[in-house]
């Protein structure tokens, strides 16, 4: 049974000055490394854990994400949720890590809506830009937190273990 290795988790500042989550996992730069020269066959199972990863941190997302609602401009004037934000998230993974992205070039909105507007200030037609933050990523990244690291600590050694029978078949 190969050593686990440490996960930590931390919020951390961005680039535009939000605070994010990160999970660093202790020793897995090694471990690609290791892994790399060994076969090219790692490279792509990081991908697909990273992934899966984003993937349970998206699934939450989903379920948090603002619906607004909006009227038709038809005879019935029924309402109806438009669900476009939540529909344009999606994940994929690198080798170094699980992507979530949210919008696209139809929904420019997004950030927007997740992060929020810095407040007093106005747009170019004069309308006030004080749209209150909705974290709805963060939030889920919070709240699946402890299934993430779960599912880290087993693929991970999963894929040592592997490495390890690998490595011992070649000498």
């Amino acid at each position: 049974m190969a050593k686990r290795n440490t996960v930590n988790f931390q919020q951390v500042r961005g680039k535009r000055g939000h605070f994010g989550a990160q999970v660093q996992i202790k020793g897995l730069k090694q471990a690609q490394r290791l892994m790399g020269r060994l076969d090219d066959d790692f490279k792509t199972r990081f991908k697909e854990i990273h992934n899966g990863a984003a993937d349970i941190v998206a699934e939450e997302a989903r379920k948090r994400v603002p619906v607004g609602r909006t009227q038709r401009k038809s005879r019935s004037y029924r309402t109806y949720t438009t669900a476009a934000l939540k529909k344009s998230i999606r994940t994929s993974g690198t080798a170094k890590g699980g992507i979530i992205r949210v919008g696209k070039k139809k929904i420019p909105y997004a950030g927007r809506i997740h992060f929020g507007d810095v407040g007093g200030k106005r747009d170019r037609l004069g309308r006030r830009m004080d749209i209150k933050g909705k974290p709805f990523i963060y939030q889920a990244a919070d709240i699946k937190f402890r299934q993430v690291v779960n599912y880290y600590n087993d693929e991970l050694e999963e894929i040592l273990d592997d490495a390890i029978k690998v490595s011992q078949r070649g000498r």
